[in-house]
């Protein structure tokens, strides 16, 4: 069972994540996708099946469709849910991991992560599942969490080469080939996400266990969080870009919202087993 706490929020927003259903003695079973208002209210669910998993919600830019994985067909895929009509559409088919999907700005097409190559990529896909290419092409590396830049043009991602486990914050162009990166330590940063206005990307970085930001292009890291005895992970920014939801909690089992100075930390939910995946959208 879950514990709600009310808060005066600057922002009443829907907000989705993922809760897991139980325990088994060594791995969390039966994740499922719900959503809650900002404040901590409202909260129902949006996925509700006896499969193992559905994770990794994203938001389409309209609001009307969800991107998600679920194991519902035998394996890792994305799925998109009309939240309008119900319909539930498959859009990729293989027997590798698909995961992470995030959805471009204009909502016509979807960046996700992949094994399929052997090692993780990142493939773009038109929104119907159609045309699925491999946009970066990097096989000595191990290349996650795509998230669009808010004009379109780019996309951020983490990445470790195959000999190293430390993974770093690169950006590429949709236009060119060049991959540049944005972070260069051994800290293993990672879930890096553009603010809506283009100027900041918010990561994690877990040689702290903290939430930073920096400018776009890489420079000025802030650190927002500087807690110890616990960690900070998968933030994501409101609509609006003046907070930020992130998981926390001895288990990872709480959600909690912050300004993007890192100022104002509470919490809106709270649960007895793990909370994963927060995405914000506006209602």
């Amino acid at each position: 069972t879950s514990t709600k706490q009310l808060y005066s929020s600057t922002t009443s927003n829907k907000i989705l994540f993922v809760r897991t259903q139980g325990w088994d003695g060594s791995v969390y079973q039966n994740k499922e996708i719900y959503s809650i208002n900002s404040n901590g209210s409202g909260e129902s669910a949006i996925t509700n099946s006896s499969y193992d998993y559905e994770t990794n919600p994203a938001w389409s830019p309209n609001k009307t469709k969800i991107a998600f994985v679920s194991d519902k067909d035998g394996n890792s895929e994305i799925y998109v849910k009309d939240l309008i009509s119900g319909v539930l559409t498959r859009l990729t088919n293989n027997p590798a991991i698909d995961r992470n999907p995030t959805w471009s700005p204009d909502g016509t097409k979807i960046a996700f992560d992949t094994n399929r190559d052997g090692n993780y990529e990142i493939y773009v896909m038109n929104s119907d599942g159609s045309s699925q290419i491999n946009f970066v092409n990097r096989p000595t590396t191990q290349d996650r969490s795509p998230n669009w830049s808010p004009n379109g043009l780019e996309i951020v991602f983490s990445s470790y080469s195959s000999n190293s486990f430390s993974s770093n914050i690169y950006k590429k162009s949709l236009s060119g080939t060049t991959v540049n990166s944005l972070t260069t330590d051994s800290s293993n940063n990672d879930n890096p996400k553009y603010s809506p206005d283009g100027t900041k990307i918010i990561f994690t970085k877990s040689s702290t266990g903290d939430i930073y930001t920096m400018n776009a292009n890489g420079s000025s890291q802030t650190n927002l969080t500087s807690t110890s005895g616990t960690s900070e992970i998968e933030p994501a920014w409101s609509p609006d870009g003046t907070e930020i939801i992130y998981v926390t909690g001895t288990n990872f089992n709480q959600l909690w919202i912050m300004n993007t100075n890192g100022s104002n930390k509470h919490s809106i939910l709270s649960d007895s087993y793990e909370i994963r995946s927060p995405a914000w959208a506006s209602q």
